[in-house]
């Protein structure tokens, strides 16, 4: 019974002697592969991090199969050599394969990362492709190079065929002679010396052939029946950082350049301290100092120790404040091989926002608003940066409305060129903290620049917005009107200009005498800031053709000319808009009783619609020289068409407007007054002035008319309100009644009669007689004095029915016939005298004296 059990145990030995044996063979040809003759069909590779999870475990062995470039198919597992540093052999999958012409190159990404490696594999650095793993077996095989897998793996099995060897010598002293003692030992010996010679061969291979991925050698010793072995490392590991970090818009940047090469980051993810050659289980040390500083020596107390390969301090990093950091790091073998100087690697952190201000924007500044004459706008920035520096500046560009308040973005498409946003170039940062932001093929109208700056780390700072103003078409020019009248001074017509601009511009005008004079022009305006325009050609003289053009120039400085256009003078009571259809036919000052009385009684004006259409004047309002206003209403006006509705006047229909009561008043002294009538937009429509120095007799219950209706002619009739105005006494028409003309109250006939008005200009004295076409001869004698003497000169003229006559070259001084003048001094008492002769011989004397 014993020598049974005796018998089963030595079985069992022997089956774990060979299992032992068997798994020490294994690892052993793990180890050795890359040296055997089959790595030129499969290879083995140690997979040392996790990158590959889950399809590829860390400490698995990875199959490798040799391939050429070409047989690589996208979503294959390739083993290459990292483009960074050759010293690196790297496992990841074909993420992209990028062809050209005879050259293939491959993007790679880990299955556990969140974006493709920043690198392009050339084909040259692929070593084959992964057919398959062995979970988790890589780590008994680097185990087996350190001194405690060595002690394990080789020192135990050892010890374990020694005392199986012991034990067998004790049971053959028992069990047998000594004869068959011995032939038996000799037998068995013989296998396991064997056994023993396999092992120290393969051991002493195993010491000088490296495990892929893996240089360093051991120290260790161990004893197998009787023999002894060492190898001892004296080699210090070298170390390397893993950097992987995060812009604000752009993630998992791997490598130490940042976005433009400069190394900031605004996180990081991985600060990773490796050992790179030598035993992974040697450790690290580390320390991280403020700014960019030299590395103290490793002796310093302020190294963190104990640190286990591929450990992130990516925390500790994310903690430290903005700014630039310095890392020390190096690599122990213990208990005294280290390497000879640590590590510096600087990390760069930003996590604050940059600022800027707005320095330029092409075009001109009108309140807040820049006007463009171009379709081109540029906007000149400058930033500000504390750390990683500025490097790009960027603008949406967005509709405004009527107002200019930013609305909607232009979206991409909507403008050539525009891509629905845009930027300046992506030049290095630090290098100009200025950038010019340019946008072309603008069309006309309102629109925004919403502004941004970014760091070197996509911090991007607060929008800021700039409005402007497109306009490269000029304005546009239209309803050009004139009225030349004497308002409120004696002897000085004025011609009044008016004109309208589809936008808001500027408002100057050009005039002259002759048409082959130079332009006069007025005053500059430089302000483009309405629509409705107005000049003033003062000092007109009597007789005379005016030649005159306006001028607009809008916002983004286009101007536009417009054609010449004349007028003449002749009667400085005349102010006509001929360009209105609906003017003032005939208004009564003076009516007799109160001029403020209910209507039919007190002040009107009459109107008339001398066009061929009707015209609404809803709206319009009469005013005096006091700018007190008189408004058109149903309520306030009697019409000679009532079938017409509301206040539209058919062609040739008369509207009687009466004061009614009112602020509204027409002067009944011999100053006179202005009638001025205003349509709804605030334009003039027409104007006529009388005074008593234009010789106009302010009677009561005269009017003044135009004769024909709506002509250009001016009289002194029987007032006719409502009806067709007469010059001789007859019934007159009143609307709602017919009366006789006796039973109305100075009723008389005004005939027209000559006038005659007397001026200076500077050195030269003008006249003009009016209302003469009855006379046939005219003669004048003008006379002056001075400090020493009496001064004149006397003429005439024979008339040819002509209605004035003006003399405005008679000079105050004495001229040579050289052309050389001398003015008289002290000019007083000047004095015209002119007789008037019609056919019956009768004489008129006309005298005035200034």
């Amino acid at each position: 019974m014993v020598k049974k059990v005796i018998s089963s145990f030595r079985v069992i030995g022997k089956v774990l002697e060979w299992m032992i044996f068997g798994v020490l063979i294994f690892l052993y040809l793990v180890v050795l592969s890359p040296n055997l003759p089959t790595k030129n069909y499969i290879s083995t590779y140690i997979v040392q991090t996790g990158s590959m999870e889950p399809v590829v475990h860390t400490g698995s062995i990875a199959l490798i199969q040799p391939k050429q470039a070409d047989q690589v198919k996208k979503g294959d597992i390739i083993i290459f050599t990292s483009p960074k540093d050759p010293k690196q052999t790297i496992l990841h999958r074909v993420f992209d394969i990028k062809q050209k012409d005879t050259s293939i190159d491959f993007e790679t990404k880990g299955d556990n990362n969140n974006a493709p490696d920043n690198w392009v594999v050339p084909s040259i650095s692929v070593k084959g492709v992964c057919i398959g793993t062995i979970p988790f077996v890589g780590h008994p095989a680097a185990f087996l190079k350190t001194p405690i897998g060595f002690a394990f793996l080789f020192g135990i099995p050892a010890l374990f065929l020694v005392i199986l060897q012991i034990k067998k010598i004790r049971e053959g002293i028992e069990e047998e002679v000594q004869k068959r003692m011995k032939k038996q030992m000799q037998k068995e010996k013989m296998t396991d010396i064997l056994s023993i010679i396999a092992i120290l061969i393969l051991t002493g291979l195993t010491s000088m052939i490296t495990i892929q991925t893996v240089d360093a050698l051991f120290t260790s010793r161990a004893t197998v029946s009787g023999i002894s072995f060492s190898v001892k490392d004296f080699t210090p590991p070298t170390t390397t950082v893993f950097i992987q970090g995060d812009l604000d818009e752009t993630k998992n940047i791997i490598g130490t350049n940042g976005w433009h090469g400069y190394g900031w980051y605004e996180s990081y993810d991985n600060v990773n301290l490796k050992i790179q050659t030598g035993d992974i289980t040697n450790i690290l040390s580390y320390q991280i100092l403020s700014g960019d500083v030299s590395c103290p020596a490793m002796t310093d107390g302020g190294y963190t120790t104990g640190i286990v390969h591929d450990t992130n301090i990516a925390g500790v990093v994310n903690a430290l404040p903005n700014g630039v950091h310095t890392l020390c790091y190096f690599g122990t073998n213990p208990p005294h091989f280290s390497e000879s100087a640590p590590h510096k690697q600087l990390l760069k952190l930003d996590r604050e926002n940059p600022a800027f201000t707005i320095t330029g924007v092409s075009g001109t500044n009108m309140g807040g608003f820049y006007f463009n004459n171009t379709n081109t706008v540029s906007v000149t920035i400058a930033s500000t940066d504390g750390f990683s520096g500025y490097t790009r500046g960027r603008f949406d560009l967005t509709y405004a409305d009527a107002s200019h308040n930013c609305t909607t973005n232009v979206p991409s498409g909507a403008i050539s060129g525009y891509p629905g946003y845009n930027e300046d170039n992506l030049l290095p940062p630090n290098q100009s903290t200025s950038r010019t932001l340019t946008q072309t093929n603008i069309p006309n109208g309102n629109w925004c620049f919403r502004i941004w700056a970014y760091d070197d780390v996509q911090n991007k700072s607060g929008s800021q917005e700039v409005k402007v103003v497109i306009m490269n078409a000029p304005p546009v020019i239209s309803n050009v009107h004139y009225l030349v009248a004497t308002p409120e001074k004696s002897n000085e017509p004025t011609a009044t200009i008016s004109w309208n601009t589809d936008k808001d511009a500027t408002s100057n005008l050009d005039w002259k005498t002759s048409p082959s004079s130079s332009w006069i022009a007025l005053l500059d305006d430089t302000t483009s800031d309405r629509t409705s325009h107005m000049r003033e050609i003062e000092g007109l003289l009597p007789e005379t053709t005016y030649y005159f053009r306006v001028r607009s120039k809008d916002t983004g400085s286009n101007e536009v000319t417009s054609p010449t256009y004349s007028f003449q003078t002749s009667n400085a009571r005349l102010g006509i808009d001929w360009g209105s259809d609906i003017v003032l036919n005939e208004f009564l000052p003076n009516p007799t009783g109160d001029d403020a009385a209910p209507m039919p009684g007190g002040e009107w004006v009459e109107l008339y619609n001398r066009g061929t259409t009707p015209v609404d004047v809803s709206g319009w309002y009469v005013k005096d020289a006091g700018g007190h206003k008189l408004y058109i209403t149903t309520g306030n006006s009697i019409t000679s068409n009532p079938v017409t509705p509301g206040l539209l006047m058919d062609p040739k229909e008369f509207l009687v407007v009466y004061r009614n009561g009112g602020s509204f008043s027409l002067n009944n002294s011999s100053l006179g007054d202005s009638v001025i009538l205003v349509r709804s937009s605030g334009w003039w429509a027409d104007m006529h002035i009388y005074t008593g120095l234009l010789g106009d007799d302010i009677l009561e219950n005269k009017s003044f008319a135009r004769f024909p209706d709506g002509s250009a002619t001016w009289f002194d009739p029987i007032p006719s309100p409502g009806f067709s105005n007469i010059l001789e006494e007859d019934s007159i028409q009143i609307l709602g009644a017919t009366v006789p003309s006796s039973l109305m109250d100075n009723q008389i006939l005004i005939e027209e009669k000559p006038s005659l008005t007397l001026s200076l200009d500077n050195h030269i004295a003008l006249f003009t007689v009016a209302n003469i076409s009855s006379f046939i001869h005219l003669s004048y004698e003008f006379s002056y004095g001075t400090n020493t003497e009496l001064q004149g000169v006397m003429g005439s003229v024979d008339l040819k029915g002509e209605n004035t006559f003006t003399k405005s070259d008679i000079l105050l001084g004495i001229c040579s016939t050289g052309g050389m003048c001398v003015y008289h001094e002290g000019v007083k008492n000047v004095k015209v005298t002119v007789t008037l002769k019609d056919t019956d011989g009768k004489e008129s004397i006309l005298e005035k004296t200034l």
